[in-house]
């Protein structure tokens, strides 16, 4: 009876970890999203925008994936603000 209490605990502790780790994941993909989406008001009027844009994107990228940096892309204005030709790559 001792090893099933035990084995469970270990899958329950398995468990919490990857739904820490899936929660941190997730709150980080919406500070980037919410750092980009900041900016873009202010491309081609402050001074960084563009590089802390481009930055962000990169993060995305190499965290998340091509596909989220194209969707972002698509869904704001940054397609118009010098960033369409990434979609089509």
């Amino acid at each position: 009876m001792s090893n099933f209490k035990t084995t469970f605990k270990l899958i329950n502790l398995r468990f919490d970890s990857h739904s820490i780790y899936i929660m941190n994941n997730q709150s980080e993909y919406i500070k980037i999203i919410k750092t980009i989406k900041k900016e873009i008001p202010f491309v081609d009027i402050k001074p960084f925008s563009h590089n802390i844009i481009n930055l962000e994107l990169q993060i995305l990228g190499e965290k998340f994936g091509e596909d989220k940096v194209k969707q972002i892309i698509s869904e704001t204005k940054l397609k118009h603000l010098g960033w369409g030709h990434i979609l089509d790559n």
